[in-house]
């Protein structure tokens, strides 16, 4: 019982650390695109 309870939690943890993980790559992602947009414009507008 005690064991499955533990691998649940850490299966649960793992999963929120992906989606985590997930949003802060979306996140930078946009920035790296916001920040490259903006000097695209800067260079060429």
């Amino acid at each position: 019982m005690k064991l499955t309870n533990i691998k649940l939690i850490s299966t649960d943890l793992d999963g929120t650390i992906l989606e985590i993980l997930n949003e802060i790559n979306k996140m930078s992602r946009k920035i790296l695109n916001y920040k490259s947009t903006q000097e695209f414009y800067e260079t060429f507008g």
